[in-house]
Formats: C-alpha cells, sequence, structure tokens
C-alpha cells in the first residue's frame, strides 16, 4: 500500500479505506486469510482502546427523573446538584433510555416502539442499554446463532447492525454458525478462537465485520434478515433520526437503504440529521476562500433529499449529540421523554 500512495492519494490511517483494501485484495488472492483476520481484530482493539480511553471524557446528562428499577444502576451518578433526586449519567446512557422508552409516559408508551440501526462495529450502545437491563435483539437469523448472553431482566430493544459487531463471531470453516457474546472478541481473543462449532465441530471462530465499502456480499445469506428489517423499520417510522453520518459519496448503499425505504413510507413525520460543525476558531484549516467555516454535510442531505420533503418534513442539527440530547428539540421533535418533559431537568 506504500507504493500505491506513490501513485494514488489513500488515506491508509482512514480503517475503512485500509480494511476495504485487505477485503477486495484478500477476495482476488492477493493476500491470505491471516492477513484479514489480522486486520479485523485490529480494527476491533482500536476500537476498544479508544472508546475505553474517551469514556471518561464524554459528556454526562443530567436528569431528575429515571425509573425506579434503574436509580440504583446510576449510584455512581449521585445527587449532581443539591436536590437528591438529580442524576448524572453518561451521553449514552440517557440515549439508551431515550430509545428504550424508560422516560416516556407509561401509557404513551404502550403504542410506541423504537430502533436503532447502526453501521458501527462498537458495542457502545449495547453496554448502555445493559445498565437499564435490556439487551440488544440483533434479528440475526436464530437457527444460526449460538447466543451466550445473560438473559435481559427488562427486555430487548432492536439494535441493527448492518456491518456486524465486534461481538459477533463466525466459524471460519463452515462460514455459517454464529456465536454472540456479551463483551467485545478482542476482550480474550484465545478463549473466543477456541470456541468450536455446533456443526462442524471444527474451533476457529472470527469476528463478524464487514467492510464498510465496495462490496457487502461476503456474509450476505447472515446479515441479509436485518438489512431486511432494517428496511421494514424505515418503511414504518413515523420519525428517522440520523446521528454522526456524513453521507459520503462513494456509500451508494446507504442512499439506495433511504430510498427504498422512503418509498415505501407514507406517515413520516420527521427527517432528522444530528451532526456536528467544528468551530472556526478550532479549526482554522477548515476555512473556505470566504473565511467561513466549512459545511459539507448539510449539502449532501439537500442534495439527496426532494426540495419539497426537505421543507416539510426535514431537520438539521449542527451542534453535535450532546448539545441535541441536551436541548428540549430531541423530545419535542421525536415526541419521546414526557417525563423530563414534566420534571426539571435544569439543564
Amino acid at each position: 500500500m506504500a507504493q500505491a500512495r506513490e501513485k494514488i492519494h489513500i488515506d491508509l490511517d482512514d480503517i475503512e479505506q485500509l480494511f476495504g483494501l485487505v477485503e477486495i485484495s484478500h477476495r482476488l488472492g492477493d493476500i491470505g486469510p491471516e492477513t484479514r483476520k489480522s486486520i479485523v481484530y485490529l480494527i476491533a482493539k482500536t476500537l476498544q482502546v479508544s472508546i475505553e480511553e474517551r469514556k471518561a471524557k464524554r459528556p454526562k446528562l443530567r436528569v431528575s427523573y429515571l425509573p425506579e428499577f434503574s436509580n440504583e444502576l446510576f449510584k455512581e451518578g449521585r445527587p449532581f446538584a443539591v436536590e437528591d433526586q438529580l442524576f448524572r449519567i453518561d451521553i449514552y446512557d440517557f440515549f439508551a433510555g431515550l430509545v428504550a422508552g424508560v422516560f416516556d409516559d407509561l401509557q404513551k408508551r404502550r403504542s410506541r416502539r423504537d430502533t436503532i440501526v447502526t453501521f458501527n462495529y462498537d458495542l457502545v450502545c449495547e453496554h448502555a442499554l445493559r445498565r437499564f437491563g435490556l439487551s440488544a435483539d440483533y434479528h440475526l437469523r436464530s437457527d444460526l446463532i449460538d447466543d451466550q448472553r445473560e438473559s435481559p431482566m427488562h427486555g430487548q430493544v432492536d439494535v441493527l447492525k448492518l456491518h456486524g459487531s465486534t461481538n459477533w463471531g463466525i466459524c471460519e470453516a463452515c462460514n455459517k454458525r454464529l456465536v454472540i457474546l456479551s463483551n467485545k472478541v478482542t476482550d480474550s481473543p484465545a478463549e473466543f478462537e477456541a470456541l468450536q462449532c455446533p456443526d462442524c465441530k471444527r474451533n476457529g471462530f472470527v469476528p463478524l465485520l464487514i467492510p464498510p465499502s465496495w462490496d457487502k456480499s461476503g456474509y450476505a445469506e447472515i446479515i441479509a434478515p436485518v438489512w431486511k428489517r432494517a428496511v421494514e423499520e424505515l418503511k414504518s417510522a413515523t420519525r428517522i433520526c440520523i446521528i454522526g453520518y456524513s453521507i459520503p459519496e462513494t456509500d451508494a448503499f446507504f442512499k439506495y437503504l433511504l430510498t427504498l425505504a422512503l418509498a415505501g413510507n407514507h406517515q413520516l413525520y420527521n427527517l432528522l440529521v444530528v451532526d456536528y460543525r467544528a468551530p472556526i476558531f478550532n479549526h482554522p484549516l477548515s476555512l473556505d476562500v470566504q473565511g467561513h467555516s466549512r459545511d459539507l454535510v448539510r449539502p449532501r442531505y439537500l442534495k439527496l433529499l426532494d426540495k419539497l420533503f426537505r421543507q416539510r418534513r426535514f431537520l438539521y442539527f449542527d451542534n453535535g449529540f450532546a448539545d441535541f440530547l441536551r436541548g428540549w428539540a430531541s423530545r419535542l421533535h421525536l415526541d419521546r421523554a414526557e417525563m423530563l418533559m414534566k420534571a426539571d431537568c435544569g439543564w
């Protein structure tokens, strides 16, 4: 790849580009399976280390309402202010609670259902859901799965991972049997690889990660039910909230997925996009010739969406994920979290 850089501009620090190059090289027989496996483990371990390093720096949100069953779970977030009922929780714990409906009015919650559709491999959402006694329903084929996670105490939330997950393993020999772990496969690689496939009776599971690039057909039979479910959810959604996705020009898959879903959706109320536009003074190199910070993401969505649809249904927030959740907009436009709306949250 270093030799290729002399002729073609490519960012090898971008794990998505690197993974795509490794995948096509593996498909063409230029590299062996061990190289691909090493790259997959490298990606999984990089995600694990980076998340652990940044966890303490993640924003905390203050809430004055938590369901009774979860108060003990958030003990370490004890009174943030003078009032005993004020809790401080991690931004992803708040997001998990919002999606799971734990902040909703109980009567209204009975007619609601929320789904997370993600391209990410990490387990941030799953671990946050676990804090509320919930587990992720991945909608993989049940006849192919050995689910080694603990049973949820309070139910499940649909989490559709279109590119695989760092706690999914697939038998390297038969390429059919799946195992789902509670934690990342990189927590104990030797133990993970020692797992025996109940079908072919051979050892050697590998993480099931799909390159987010040119070809997603490698595990099509296994991942197809997840993609199908994602389209069904988007077709029936009254609100779609896209968080932290820059809609790159190279990702035709997302455009096709959204087009297919919206073509059959006749009850969509809002399409929300949450992004982060860095302040000018933090990124002087991002200035254009007029001296304004470049907004590269919004124009891509505007180009993708019909003008009339944009005017009626499209909402764009560029202050970042944390500010979106802190503000009332997330509750008003998503029509969720009535219990927080009623409580004095002290934002």
